[in-house]
């Protein structure tokens, strides 16, 4: 005979059981948080991995070259961009990411991420006011990251006029000799500062430091002029440039590499250079000895880049009284990018240097008013006072056309280029 078993079940029993098993997330042990940490890692990294931050083995073994090879298409690593707002979708500059979120949260959190030398490899290092919760400093900020390969990022988020003081190039100045020591381990280097008078100079105080660095960049939201400071006497680097593939300057830094005597070798230096991007210059007419299109054009020869980006500058365009016929060769030339440029500018370039240049993008420009010739050409977000009509009809030459954010682009000039 079989016996019936009843279970009785107590609901507040359960209940408390319940509660007893609910511990907090500070109540983990080490290995268990270090764990989700490492997770929380690696989905950052492979979120900015089009920024060429993480995902991949960064230890320098004795006598193992630094560098890997430049990408196959020679692309430039950009952040990711919403272009209508023109604003970062996700800011791999902000302190808000990984791991200084979570090195603020608590004393435990921080110990934690403190003892994981990759978290640190990507150090952000904040200039001028407006510092974060938690930074290391600038010495601790390398110490963090022991033998990893470095991608070194230095911002000012002070919101300033030119006229307004800052600590900005002070800072600067006083972090210089801490970077000069990690050269050997870097991959790229950024300074994203307010004022041009801020930004290091390539020439003079990076100009005997420079190791196999993948990617070299130098903005400024405002020109008051160069850096005129000395470099400090704390570098001891006998290594010039040698395997930089991308570079962003601005156009007192690209000056100095032309204008001042036996600085131009420095620009020759820069062998493997693919890209390069020039923003941030205004040419005035009380400046000794202005940077000019043609001479900036000229010295690149030297470096036999693949892709040019203009960006937001302001040439001299007169050739040189020097010059009886200007001719420049830049024979490597795949690319060629306008941004924010008078149509006048981008006629001269053509006229010096780059017809026929495979592929051309204006964007946020005026339209040139000679000819040009280039077999892919993009137009993007161009005034629409500007008649794409009748540029497309008498002034281009190519293959293929790209239209972007150009509401004047209808039936009448789309017809024009069946």
């Amino acid at each position: 005979m079989e016996k019936e078993c009843i279970m009785s079940v107590d609901p507040h029993q359960h209940q408390r059981s319940s509660a007893l098993t609910r511990v907090s997330i500070r109540s983990l042990p080490f290995e268990v948080l270090l764990a989700i940490f490492k997770i929380v890692y690696a989905d950052s990294a492979s979120t900015f991995n089009g920024v060429e931050t993480c995902l991949r083995d960064r230890y320098v073994a004795p006598g193992e070259p630094q560098a890997d090879s430049p990408p196959s298409d020679g692309s430039i690593p950009i952040p990711l961009v919403d272009p209508r707002a023109g604003d970062p979708i996700i800011d791999p500059l902000s302190h808000t990411n990984f791991p200084y979120s979570v090195a603020s949260v608590c004393t435990q959190w921080r110990d934690i991420v403190l003892t994981e030398p990759i978290f640190w490899a990507s150090p952000i290092i904040t200039v001028g006011a407006c510092r974060p919760l938690f930074e290391p400093t600038s010495q601790s900020h390398f110490e963090l990251s022991r033998d990893y390969f470095l991608d070194i990022k230095i911002v000012c988020r002070e919101e300033l006029s030119a006229s307004q003081p800052s600590s900005e190039q002070a800072d600067v100045m006083a972090l210089l000799p801490y970077i000069y020591k990690v050269f050997h381990r870097c991959n790229s280097i950024s300074f994203h500062l307010n004022r041009s008078s801020s930004l290091p100079s390539l020439a003079r105080h990076f100009g005997t430091v420079m190791w196999n660095l993948e990617h070299v960049e130098l903005r400024c939201k405002i020109d008051d002029g160069r850096n005129t400071l000395p470099a400090p006497c704390h570098c001891h680097a006998k290594k010039g440039f040698s395997c930089t593939w991308s570079l962003v300057v601005d156009g007192h830094n690209l000056k100095d590499l032309i204008k001042y005597p036996g600085e131009r070798r420095g620009l020759r230096r820069l062998g493997l250079l693919s890209d390069i991007v020039i923003s941030g210059y205004s040419a005035s007419a009380s400046e000794p000895d202005p940077l000019s299109l043609y001479d900036m054009l000229k010295a690149l020869e030297d470096v036999g880049i693949m892709r040019l980006t203009l960006q937001n500058i302001d040439l001299d365009l007169a050739v040189p009284a020097t010059v009886s016929k200007p001719n420049v060769r830049l024979l490597g030339m795949r690319a060629v990018s306008f941004e924010d440029l008078s149509g006048d500018l981008i006629d001269a370039a053509f006229g010096f240097a780059l017809d026929l240049v495979a592929n051309t993008r204006i964007t946020r420009c005026s339209l040139p008013r000679s000819k040009i010739r280039t077999r892919h050409l993009t137009l993007e977000a161009i005034n629409k006072e500007e008649n794409l009509h009748s540029f497309l009809l008498s002034r281009w030459r190519g293959r293929a056309l790209s239209v972007k954010d150009c509401p004047q682009f209808n039936d009448t000039p789309s017809g024009t280029v069946t």
